[in-house]
């Protein structure tokens, strides 16, 4: 009797991690170009955490969702400014590479008003040679394009 509770809890267990995922907002260039990407977190100023530190890969390897893969940057590599209800972060990206700017577990989008209410950015900007773009408020999560139910992502060209 015993076994059999212990091996129901491990089939339960099994069950929720299974259906556990993470939705990687990322900004790739494609452009010949550095480009610069600044975008602001909302909440409360305070020390940048490890899941909000900027990190880098190959745009290649954009689709490589376990971000202890991608590359973290180091505090020379980023601008960070805390304000009293946001931390902002300015990254250049270079020609090629992709930029993992914020994550949300269990991303549905639009269709869940947890997801609309709890997106993280409140802008995000990206200039390069070919111009500029920014997205504040709704329009930063919409401008995110579906790649796969584990990333969403801007290309700049």
């Amino acid at each position: 009797m015993r076994q059999s509770v212990y091996m129901l809890l491990i089939l339960c267990a099994l069950t929720f991690v299974a259906c556990s995922y993470s939705t990687a907002f990322v900004v790739i260039n494609d452009s010949g170009q550095p480009i610069e990407v600044r975008y602001t977190i909302k909440g409360k100023a305070g020390v940048l955490s490890s899941t909000n530190a900027p990190v880098k890969i190959a745009a290649s390897e954009a689709t490589n969702r376990y971000r202890s893969q991608w590359r973290s940057l180091s505090p020379t590599e980023f601008q960070i400014v805390h304000t009293e209800h946001a931390i902002t972060i300015t990254v250049q990206v270079m020609p090629q590479e992709a930029l993992w700017v914020t994550s949300m577990f269990h991303y549905i989008g639009d269709d869940d008003p947890n997801d609309v209410a709890s997106w993280p950015l409140d802008e995000i900007t990206i200039r390069g040679a070919q111009g500029g773009m920014s997205f504040t408020g709704d329009k930063s999560r919409k401008a995110f394009e579906y790649v796969s139910r584990v990333l969403y992502s801007i290309t700049y060209k």
